[in-house]
């Protein structure tokens, strides 16, 4: 199903049933429904999962002994107090993937720290994801893993546990509606309570932590988890700003940020007072709908981490020496960002790096969750030819270093399209899905679209691409620097 399918089949509903009206506990679920579930004329089978009473409770538990290992190892970078702080950056360990200063560096919440602290108090709460933590550590932050998934073992065993539940007003309704409209959901009245009920602990115990720190407003991104989903239910609660801070692609039909319709007037409760965007264009298209409400709206922030970079990074040492030695001779210096395995094998990527000869260099960069499909990459090249390719510089260095020394870049629908046009760098995109998310680019000739293998060596050696006029990622400082006062003001209660 493709997002723009996707987003119709949600306006559809949202245009036929009185979504706002289903609620558990006082609180509306159209959020979980619409961000965590699939609705689809088919819904594909999932995968069997085995009902294994330990195995519920095995996941959580493994990750709070690896908390109090990671902070035993990490007491430098651990703060065990925290005070005061204006604003709380609520970030995910998993985002500190960028070296600086011999350390790793979060780009989000690092990066607005280097502003904030001029401004005021500024503290950072941070957890994993993906089972990931990068160490040592830039800066300080306060590590509440272990409260993250002691939070999730409980809700695990109280779910083992038999009792009566609460039911979700309307629902059923809601089920009839599908079934009228020939609709299937993978959604259960049980699964929504269990997240719900999880969603209400994480709001428990982050009252309690923002409580004692007092701020005027809390950041993060990813607002669609039921941890961050609990950390706004928090903030109403205490009346603190809620601010999802940009991390990628929010399109016209991204449905996580675009295509809400059916709101309440005071919005939603499991959704953000603010979202932080980097540019004008996705201000503009969140603000169609969240201006619609009291209590949601899109704020124009830019990228704190493209600005840092650009500042303090970027060109600011030599290139590496393998990087710089790769390149030389080489006249089309291509960088291929990857998605999924899956689309880059049914791509015509491979046959077009298999038509160009030696005076190109082709970097092959894997996603940071996908680097295990780097085998797989390397073998279906070679199943087909191709020579004039790198995939070891290009996953190891930081992807701006690869930005100083590349003329193009290709991608299926990655933000890096976007990011490129920092470095003066524009895009190919080749994949239908890219051609949907991002086509107002292509209209406008910054990224071109193609599938066919040997179009994208012709765009390569004579590239004929227009200028970005309005930018879609602002790195000025006195835009990120207005947002952060606006934030503090209009926070006051």
């Amino acid at each position: 199903m493709s997002e723009k399918e996707r987003i119709d089949i949600l306006q559809k509903i949202e245009a036929d049933f009185p979504v706002q009206q289903m609620y558990y506990k006082g609180v509306e679920v159209w959020p979980i429904l619409r961000l965590l579930y699939t609705f689809a004329y088919e819904i594909e089978p999932s995968e069997k999962v085995i009902n294994n009473r330990l195995s519920k409770i095995k996941f959580p538990a493994q990750q709070i002994l690896k908390s109090n290992k990671i902070e035993k190892e990490d007491k430098e970078g651990n703060l065990t107090d925290l005070k005061h702080s204006d604003i709380v950056f609520v970030a995910r360990a998993y985002n500190r993937r960028e070296l600086y200063q011999g350390k790793y560096f979060s780009k989000y919440a690092n990066a607005l720290q280097a502003y904030i602290e001029e401004h005021t108090n500024f503290s950072i709460l941070e957890y994993s994801v993906f089972d990931v933590f990068f160490q040592p550590r830039y800066g300080q932050s306060k590590l509440i893993n272990k409260p993250i998934y002691t939070t999730l073992l409980k809700q695990k065993i109280k779910n083992l546990l038999p009792k009566r539940s609460a039911k979700i007003e309307q629902f059923d309704a809601f089920l009839n509606y599908l079934k009228n409209k020939d609709l299937k959901t993978n959604a259960s009245g049980k699964a929504i309570q269990k997240d719900v009920e999880l969603i209400f602990l994480y709001r428990d115990y982050f009252i309690k932590t923002l409580a004692a720190l007092k701020p005027k407003a809390v950041l993060f991104i990813c607002y669609y988890t039921k941890v961050h989903m609990g950390l706004i239910l928090a903030c109403k609660a205490l009346r603190i700003k809620s601010v999802e801070v940009q991390h990628g692609e929010q399109s016209l039909y991204n449905y996580k940020y675009n295509g809400w319709t059916n709101i309440p007037n005071e919005g939603y409760q499991l959704l953000p007072s603010d979202f932080w965007v980097w540019g004008m264009p996705n201000f503009r298209q969140i603000n169609e709908w969240a201006s619609t409400t009291q209590n949601h709206k899109a704020s124009l922030g830019g990228n704190p981490w493209m600005n840092f970079y650009l500042k303090n990074i970027f060109k600011k040492s030599p290139a590496p020496k393998r990087l710089t030695e790769v390149v030389v001779g080489k006249r089309y210096k291509v960088l291929i960002s990857l998605q999924y395995f899956e689309d880059f094998e049914k791509s015509p990527l491979a046959d077009a790096i298999r038509l160009s000869d030696n005076d190109f260099i082709w970097f092959i960069r894997l996603h940071p969750k996908l680097m295990a499909d780097k085998p797989k990459v390397d073998q279906l090249l070679k199943s087909k030819g191709c020579l004039n390719y790198d995939l070891d510089i290009a996953n190891e260095l930081n992807l701006y270093q690869l930005f100083e020394v590349v003329d193009l870049q290709i991608t299926f629908w990655s933000t890096v399209a976007y990011e490129a046009l920092l470095f003066d760098i524009h895009t190919i995109i080749v994949h239908p899905y890219g051609y949907e998310t991002l086509k107002d680019y292509i209209h406008k000739n910054h990224f071109k679209y193609t599938l066919d293998s040997q179009e994208i060596v012709n765009i390569i050696r004579v590239p004929n691409f227009t200028k970005e006029t309005e930018k879609f990622i602002e790195t000025d400082d006195r835009i990120i620097e207005a947002q952060i006062e606006e934030i503090l003001e209009k926070s006051k209660v």
